[in-house]
C-alpha cells in the first residue's frame, strides 16, 4: 500500500497490495475485442482501472464500515477546524450577531461537506454495482473520467458529440459484445458530459452541465451512405449535415424523425430508404420514444445512439432506491445488479436488434 500521511479512515478508497493481488486473482475472464474496436493501449488502461476498482471493493468488503467512518471523519474535521476558526477570529469579543453569522457559515460548510461525501458514496456504490454487471457478462467496465476519449468521440462524430464551452469528458464506460445469428456485434456505451455557458450574473460566468449517454455499435458490413436522424422538432440545429426530408411509408416515423446528410437528396435518398427497412423503423421508433432528446447517426462503420441524460438515470440509482447501502454496507446486492443490468440491456438489445438488419 502507498505511504499515507493521514490515518487510513481519511482516505475514501484505500486498498492494500494484498487487495490488488486478490482482485487480479478473482477478476474473472473478459471478452476479446478486435484491435480496430479497442486498441491494446486503451484496453491496458481499462484493465488497470478495473483491477483498482476491484481492489477497492475488496477492501470495502473486508472493512464494511469504512465508507461511513470516512464520511463522518471528514465532517468532524470540518466542524473542528471551523470551530477553531470561529474562536480565533472572535478573540476580540465581536458582537453576538456576528458570532451567530460565523455559526451559520460553519453549519453551511458542514452540511455542504456532508452532501458532497454522500454523493461520493453513492457514486462508489454505483461503480461497485456496474462492475459486477460487467463481470457477470464478461464485459469491460471503466469508471474513470477521461478527457481524451471525449475528444476522440468529438473528433470522429462532431455532429453528434458536441464540445460545448468547457470540460468535455467520458466516464462509466461499458465495452461488450452481443452475438446474433452467428454475428458478433461489439458495442461501447458511456456517459458523455460537457458544459455550456449560461447568462452572466454579477460578472460571474455560470455553466450548465449537459449529460448524454451513448451507445456505439460496430457494423459488420459498412454502409454506403451516412445520415443523421434527430427529433422532427429539433429543426436545423446541426451545422455539419444539412436537413433534407425523406418521407417513408410509416407516418409515425415521419412525425418523429427528420434527416440530415451531405450531398443531394436524389443521390442519397434511395440508399437511405434501403437501410431503413420496416423492422429498422420500428426499432428506431421504440428507441426514440424512450427519450425525447436523441441523435441517431448511421456512419459507414458505426451506428451511434445518443440520448440526453444518463443511461441509468440518477433517480434510478439514487441512494434511497438501491438495496446496496453505503452507510450499512454488506456487499453488492443481486437485486441492484439485475435492475441495472436490465436497464442497460433493454437499450443495448434494442440497438443491436436494429443493427442486425443493416448487415
Amino acid at each position: 500500500m502507498k505511504k499515507r500521511f493521514f490515518p487510513r479512515f481519511f482516505y475514501s478508497l484505500p486498498y492494500t497490495e494484498e487487495d490488488l493481488q486478490a482482485a487480479a486473482k478473482n477478476a474473472g475472464e473478459t471478452l476479446d475485442f478486435p484491435e480496430d474496436f479497442i486498441s491494446a493501449e486503451t484496453r491496458r488502461k481499462i484493465e488497470e482501472n478495473r483491477l483498482e476498482l476491484l481492489a477497492q471493493q475488496q477492501y470495502i468488503d473486508a472493512h464494511p464500515k469504512h465508507i461511513i467512518i470516512n464520511r463522518l471523519s471528514w465532517i468532524l474535521l470540518l466542524f473542528v477546524v471551523g470551530s477553531l476558526g470561529i474562536i480565533l477570529f472572535n478573540l476580540e469579543n465581536e458582537p453576538l450577531v456576528q458570532y451567530r453569522k460565523h455559526l451559520i457559515m460553519l453549519s453551511f460548510v458542514v452540511i455542504t461537506g456532508s452532501r458532497v461525501f454522500a454523493t461520493k458514496s453513492r457514486s462508489l456504490i454505483k461503480d461497485f454495482v456496474k462492475q459486477k454487471v460487467a463481470k457477470k457478462n464478461s464485459w469491460l467496465y471503466d469508471p474513470k473520467l477521461s478527457y481524451e476519449k471525449a475528444d476522440a468521440l468529438n473528433t470522429q462524430f462532431p455532429h453528434v458529440f458536441f464540445r460545448g464551452d468547457q470540460s468535455i469528458s467520458v466516464e462509466d464506460e461499458f465495452y461488450g459484445v452481443q452475438n446474433v445469428e452467428s454475428k458478433s456485434y461489439y458495442f461501447n456505451s458511456g456517459l458523455y458530459t460537457y458544459k455550456i455557458k449560461k447568462r452572466r450574473r454579477k460578472g460571474i460566468t455560470r455553466y450548465k452541465t449537459i449529460r448524454n449517454h451513448y451507445i456505439c455499435i460496430k457494423l459488420v458490413k459498412p454502409l454506403s451512405v451516412e445520415f443523421l436522424l434527430k427529433p422532427e422538432i429539433a429543426g436545423g440545429i446541426f451545422n455539419v449535415f444539412n436537413s433534407k426530408e425523406i418521407d417513408l411509408e410509416s407516418d409515425e416515423f415521419n412525425k418523429l424523425f427528420s434527416f440530415s446528410y451531405t450531398g443531394k437528396k436524389e443521390e442519397n435518398s434511395a440508399e437511405i430508404v434501403k437501410n431503413l427497412s420496416p423492422a429498422v423503423q420500428l426499432g428506431l421508433i421504440d428507441l426514440a420514444k424512450r427519450r425525447p432528446s436523441f441523435r441517431f447517426f448511421f456512419s459507414k462503420n458505426t451506428l451511434v445512439f445518443l440520448f440526453r441524460g444518463e443511461l441509468v438515470p440518477s433517480s434510478f440509482i439514487g441512494l434511497s432506491t438501491l438495496k446496496t447501502k453505503s452507510y450499512n454496507y454488506s456487499g453488492v446486492k443481486n437485486e441492484d445488479v439485475e435492475r441495472i443490468e436490465n436497464e442497460i440491456k433493454n437499450i443495448t438489445d434494442l440497438a443491436v436488434s436494429i443493427t442486425k438488419y443493416l448487415d
